[in-house]
């Protein structure tokens, strides 16, 4: 395995390590996953010496130059196993791993949960007033016993969501104006992608399309999904699933840190998810023109939803769009 751009590679070990006798361990903190590298101890401590100068300020080549020309080449081997299992990471890419490391270990056991919500919320100690001490620190316990989600309700009757109200939605939240768009956009960079999962009219699948923010159109794209298909995408699928059987469309906003990221490094990262929060505002300030609701969905499978988005972009949340009868 080999690197395109050679010399323009600065690698970031994103992941721990530790060394032992005869061995690294490179651990994936996302899911608790060990990369073990093996091998005699002269080239264990070459490999060491590399992987500690891997913050993102030496390129690949500079590293070549701080071990023995012989075990050069196996430490370019170890590195390039760990590029290809992404623990090692080009600098220029840290905005995007950011992202697409929010959603990994999000579930904990329910004691855990309970736990963390009886916790108190941090308060300002100089805005403590005394009428303060009379107000419960934690939240209250009715909030433990509430749903994960709220059920769908059999009884009420939905009706699938037309493309042209979606594409009229999305043209208005996130189309472009010039070089201007209704949300804004750190230096008009314009990161996000939204895909739309839209009924098909004349099926019970789900078309896939691509929303063409520069032309304000929905783009068509091949792909067919039924309403299982999509609701697995989602943590609280079983509830969603009669929604999107009824015809409502769901929306997956991603973000493409390819330009953003090299202007502002990791600050792209938190601009990217305000600007996806504003995206999100728009979209459910126009559906409800339309009397459509929306529901964000912050819990998704990533690893499915990148099925659906492909590998470049980083998915963020999704939204479903309902409308009555």
């Amino acid at each position: 395995m080999t690197w395109p751009s050679l010399p323009l590679f600065y690698p970031v070990l994103v992941w721990p390590h530790a060394r032992f006798p005869g061995e690294i361990v490179v651990t994936d903190w996302t899911s608790g996953e060990d990369i073990v590298i093996t091998g005699d101890e002269a080239e264990l401590d070459s490999l060491t010496e590399v992987l500690w100068r891997c913050d993102g300020n030496h390129a690949l080549l500079d590293l070549e130059g701080v071990v023995a020309a012989s075990s050069w080449p196996v430490v370019l081997d170890a590195l390039c196993e760990l590029t290809g299992r992404h623990a090692l990471i080009d600098r220029h890419d840290r905005a995007e791993f950011l992202l697409a490391q929010l959603h990994g270990r999000g579930s904990v056991p329910a004691e855990a949960l309970e736990e963390i919500t009886r916790e108190s919320r941090w308060r300002d100690p100089r805005a403590a007033t005394e009428a303060d001490t009379g107000l419960a620190a934690a939240a209250p316990l009715a909030a433990l016993s509430r749903p994960h989600s709220t059920p769908f309700r059999a009884e009420v009757a939905w009706r699938p969501v037309p493309r042209s109200a979606v594409q009229r939605i999305l043209a208005e939240s996130y189309g472009s104006d010039g070089i201007w768009k209704p949300v804004p956009s750190a230096g008009r960079l314009w990161p996000l992608t939204v895909h739309a999962a839209i009924r098909c009219d004349d099926s019970l699948t789900h078309e896939l399309a691509w929303f063409d923010d520069e032309a304000g159109t929905l783009q068509s794209t091949d792909v067919r999904l039924k309403a299982a298909d999509l609701a697995e995408i989602l943590a609280q699928g079983p509830d969603m699933q009669p929604l999107l059987e009824a015809g409502s469309a769901m929306l997956l906003i991603s973000a493409h840190m390819g330009r953003s990221a090299r202007k502002y490094g990791n600050r792209s990262a938190a601009y990217a998810l305000i600007e996806s929060g504003c995206l999100l505002q728009q979209a459910i300030l126009c559906a409800a023109q339309f009397g459509i609701s929306c529901r964000p969905i912050g819990g998704i499978r990533a690893n499915l939803a990148r099925e659906l988005v492909g590998d470049a972009p980083v998915p963020l949340l999704t939204v479903l769009l309902s409308s009555l009868r």
